[in-house]
């Protein structure tokens, strides 16, 4: 060991944190500022004399304890390890740490150099959440998509069917049928009430996903609160208390109204679920600035700039592990008993927020509640919803209509729900042949209905190609999730007619008899 440590004033100007400890006693005898403040101690000169174990957490205890007989055995240096030490306020650090043995001061030392590394790792640790999460959604949102083709055709049939039974039950005399219709009406309600189950978790993977189509509008959140306070009552039990603080003020935010709604649902009942007995459910509204130099960010929250309005759910429950933490936004992930939820309220909750350029923040401790803070960006501008339809009743028609859709089954369906009510109809199962027939018709056609995402020619391009020659014709879109082509952002482009997959036959009906009288 004659190794004297390198000029003292460049050691104390490096970022790197720095002590020297005597090997006989394990006493620090040189600690440079960064170590200082590493250790969460203001002055250098009250680590000295300290004994340097006393700062290793007790799961690396035996671990340093081989580390320092080694290297006074072999005079070598100890390789690069990772491990935790405790500060002076009781604070965990995760460390990398390198040490060599020198003499310092003319005694048997041992020099340790150590970086503090939580931070990267927690980075490392968010990146690859947000990467799983992403993956994962890419996955929902597909097979939410393939799926609402099919609830399309079974609710489609079902209604179908249904609909024939009821026009026919005055003409059926013989019991016998009449009991059997019955029969039959009772399992096709069984089975509208299934694929209706079904369609929400579906509109619930597409939320998580983020592939839902959005009709925003600006809200007060404030006058959004107090309306739906009345309904969340509802959902939770009479033990439980609802305390609400909004901070004065046009705390407005762009989002669409239906999905707001659902983010405050899944909020509530979670933290219902968390009170086991008597209990208080918090919601708090408040206007944040992340631009303000003075506002204390969390890690995740650097990158953040802009105001911001917090919408915080806040309960004294059970509250929830790290490690439950990091997997509460992933679909289908409970920690509930079966038959008590899917798991999938806290994934739509996430999906709906980013989709709505927000991000959310968790906090929570077993035993001591959790807190859910939702951040929305502000709005000054006021914008209405124009996509809203207006409801008719009567959805018949004599008018011509073009269906295009590739999906042959889905096609079918609707153009036999359309012939139904009167309407002609002309189909295509691409934008190329919709042109096609469109140009070969040679008449006029009242309207485009057509899906979004198809082979060849997409249904934006297809209806561009159709209106240059057919000026007058209004279109509707559907589809079972977004897609760039009439969308941004999950946000329908102003003046857009859409329907969303899994289509009702009624819903339908109506939609098609109010954009030919009205246009929306």
């Amino acid at each position: 060991m004659n190794h004297e440590l390198p000029i003292r004033d460049l050691v104390e100007l490096l970022p790197t944190a720095i002590v020297v400890y005597d090997v006989s006693t394990k006493e620090i005898i040189f600690a440079n500022p960064a170590a200082c403040k590493l250790l969460k101690y203001d002055k250098c000169e009250d680590v000295i004399g300290l004994v340097v174990t006393n700062f290793v957490h007790p799961d690396y205890q035996e671990t340093v304890k081989k580390r320092i007989e080694y290297m006074i055995r072999t005079g070598m240096t100890a390789e690069l390890l990772v491990e935790k030490f405790i500060t002076k306020n009781g604070d965990e650090v995760l460390v990398e740490v390198i040490a060599k043995p020198i003499t310092y001061k003319g005694k048997n030392s041992i020099l340790v150099i150590f970086y503090n590394i939580s931070e990267k790792i927690n980075m490392e640790e968010q990146l690859k959440q947000s990467a799983k999460l992403e993956a994962i959604g890419l996955l929902a949102g597909g097979v939410a998509h393939d799926f609402n083709n099919i609830l399309t055709i079974i609710g489609g049939h079902a209604e179908l069917l249904n609909k024939k039974i009821i026009n026919s039950e005055h003409e059926i005399i013989a019991p016998v049928i009449k009991d059997l219709c019955e029969y039959a009406k009772r399992k096709l309600k069984t089975i509208n009430d299934a694929t209706n189950r079904a369609t929400k978790l579906t509109n619930q993977l597409l939320a998580f996903s983020r592939k839902q189509i959005m009709s925003p509008e600006t809200i007060n959140i404030n006058e959004f609160v107090v309306k739906e306070k009345e309904l969340l009552k509802k959902l939770i039990r009479e033990d439980i208390e609802i305390l609400v603080f909004l901070e004065p003020g046009d705390n407005n935010i762009f989002i669409d109204e239906t999905q707001l709604s659902l983010v405050f649902m899944n909020l509530m009942i979670n933290s219902k679920d968390a009170i086991q007995d008597i209990g208080k459910i918090t919601i708090e509204t408040k206007t944040v600035n992340f631009d303000d130099g003075d506002f204390n960010k969390q890690k995740q929250m650097k990158e953040i700039s802009g105001k911001y309005v917090m919408i915080a759910f806040s309960d004294d429950g059970i509250g929830m592990s790290k490690e439950i933490q990091k997997k509460i936004f992933e679909p289908f992930f409970t920690t509930k008993e079966i038959g008590k939820g899917v798991g999938l309220g806290l994934s739509t909750v996430y999906g709906i927020v980013k989709q709505s350029n927000g991000f959310i923040w968790v906090y929570s401790e077993l035993g001591k509640g959790s807190t859910f803070k939702v951040y929305l960006p502000k709005v000054e501008k006021y914008v209405v919803n124009i996509n809203k339809h207006i409801k008719v009743k009567d959805f018949s028609g004599t008018e011509t209509i073009l269906v295009v859709e590739d999906e042959t089954d889905v096609r079918d369906l609707i153009i036999e729900t359309l012939r139904d009510l009167g309407y002609k109809v002309l189909s295509a199962s691409n934008g190329f042949e919709a042109v096609k027939v469109a140009k070969e018709y040679n008449k006029k056609i009242d309207l485009l209905f057509t899906d979004v995402v198809m082979p060849k020619m997409d249904g934006r391009e297809s209806a561009i190609q159709l209106s240059s020659f057919l000026p007058e014709l209004k279109v509707l879109y559907m589809s079972g999730y977004t897609d760039n082509t009439i969308v941004h952002r999950g946000i329908l482009d102003p003046g857009t007619n859409f329907i969303q997959k899994p289509i009702s036959l009624n819903s339908l009906a109506e939609k098609v008899r109010s954009i030919l009288d009205n246009g929306t």
